[in-house]
């Protein structure tokens, strides 16, 4: 019987692929008449089946609209943002920073409070060895599917599931999954 769990190779296969075709495909999308808003915001979680001492994350972010998106049939529209995060890793006694930026799609139906998010963004970290945990490097890509819900008008709590390896750049290539709840804060 065929393991369907991923195994590090084929996490940094998935990352590789995210990595180049969500920027090319958010290039190819023609321009919106209309920008949605930015937001800012916090994001807070810790590390998913690392198994031993978990990695805990706090994270606050910045997302700019870009001009590019397109409507969908049956009301929905898919748009794109730019995103920028500096976060803060922890894992016992050990912590590092990082940087992050890139772009973000989302998609969502009109009059619906729900949106559903997919990026992947360039990560740079201040430490790499988290006790025998090695990382593989300061350079990474982290990629995230997620859901937001708007609250209020200009208030959305959401849940993302990232993923961060170094794609292979590097060895070795152990990869991080974390789960984050997100508190996000619109501006115009």
């Amino acid at each position: 019987m065929k393991n369907d769990r991923l195994t590090p190779t084929s996490r940094c296969r998935r990352s590789r692929l995210l990595a180049v075709i969500v920027p090319l495909f958010m290039l190819a999308i023609p321009p919106l008449a209309q920008a949605e808003s930015g937001s800012f915001g916090l994001r807070g979680g810790s590390s998913v089946g690392d198994g031993g001492e978990r990695f805990a994350a706090t994270e606050l972010f910045l997302r700019h609209p870009l001009p590019w998106g397109r409507r969908l049939a049956g009301g929905w529209r898919f748009t794109t943002q730019f995103e920028a995060g500096l976060a803060m890793l922890e894992r016992g006694e050990d912590t590092a920073s990082a940087l992050s930026v890139g772009p973000v799609g989302v998609l969502k139906r009109d009059g619906s409070r729900w949106h559903f998010e997919i990026g992947v963004k360039p990560t740079l970290l201040s430490e790499d060895r988290f006790g025998a945990r090695d990382l593989g490097g300061q350079f990474h890509f982290t990629s995230h599917a997620g859901i937001r819900y708007e609250l209020r008008p200009r208030i959305s709590l959401g849940y993302r599931l990232q993923h961060t390896s170094n794609a292979g750049i590097s060895s070795p290539n152990p990869g991080l999954d974390l789960q984050l709840l997100t508190l996000d804060l619109a501006y115009r």
